[in-house]
Order: C-alpha cells, then structure tokens, then sequence
C-alpha cells in the first residue's frame, strides 16, 4: 500500500511539473496546445497530454518565412509612422497631420492667415503658431514618415540576406 501511495504521490509531483513546464512552453487555443518551433515531439506529447488537451492536436509552427516577417515589418512600419514626439508632446497620427498641414500651406498660399494659428498636437495639446511654425512641422511630419521607410528598407535588407530571417530583431531601431 504504501508503494502505491508513494506511486501516486511522485505521479502528481510530476503531473504538476509537466503542467507547469506545459504553461511556460505552450499556449491552448481551441483545445489544441501550440508549443514552439524545435520542441522534440515527445515531450511536447507529453506536455500536451499534461495540459490536457487533445493527442494528435499538437501543432508545432515552423518558424515564420522572410515573407512571413516582412509582412510583419511593413505592419510595424506603419505602427512606427503614425505618431512622433514633436516639441515634447506624442504628436497626432503622422498621416493626418500631414494631410492638415498640406492643406493649412495650400490654403495659406491662397489666402495668407493674419498672425498666428492655433495647431492641435494631440489631446489637450495646442500649439499659437506662424505659418513658418507649421511648415517647421510639416517637415518634421515628413521626415519622421521617410526616417520609417528607410529602417524598413534597412530591415528588409537584412530579412533577404539572412540565412535565418526570422532571427533578424524588426523592433529595434525605429525612429520616434
């Protein structure tokens, strides 16, 4: 009896480790347990039955291809473009202050405004500025979107030529 009890008792200490390495390693979406890439399949077996989902669910992914993680930089170009710190402040959306900016320029070479502008940064961020104010931004918000671009282009570069694609850090480097 005590044997069993012992038995017993070493198959939960286990059991509980399994569970555990099973939670740091994997994560379960639709009962099926997703562990990473290079994972030997029997312990991920193991870890799988140990999490309690099914046997023959298992999915081990291949590690992304240079398409995968160029797609995934062009998305994390277009995060980095949207906002840039201008004048201490997390300014606007890059693209829509660029719009407002253009058309403010246009519209001023039309029909000059009399003193200042009042300019919106961000929320509760304005800004009394000249027109040579709003051009300054403007091409701040130009040069931030084209400083984007070329770390793209650096990236990309680097994804191409890699033996590894995957293995090239897209979030460093960014300007802000």
């Amino acid at each position: 009896m005590t044997d069993l009890a012992d038995r017993a008792a070493v198959e939960t200490y286990v059991g509980l480790k399994l569970i555990a390495v099973a939670e740091a390693l994997g994560q379960v979406e639709n009962n099926v347990t997703i562990f990473p890439a290079g994972l030997p399949a029997p312990l991920a077996r193991a870890l799988s039955f140990a999490k309690g989902t099914a046997p023959g669910l298992l999915i081990v992914p291949e590690p992304p291809t240079a398409a995968d993680h160029l797609k995934a930089l062009a998305a994390l170009r277009w995060q980095k473009s949207q906002t840039f710190n201008f004048d201490g402040v997390d300014a606007a959306p890059a693209d829509s202050a660029l719009a407002a900016v253009t058309g403010f320029v246009v519209a001023a070479q039309i029909a000059p405004p009399e003193g200042a502008t009042v300019w919106k940064l961000a929320q509760n961020e304005f800004r009394l500025w000249t027109f040579e104010q709003v051009m300054a931004y403007g091409i701040a918000i130009r040069s931030h979107i084209q400083a984007c671009f070329d770390r793209e282009e650096t990236l990309t570069a680097l994804i191409v030529a890699a033996d590894e694609p995957w293995s090239v850090d897209i979030t460093a480097g960014w300007p802000t």
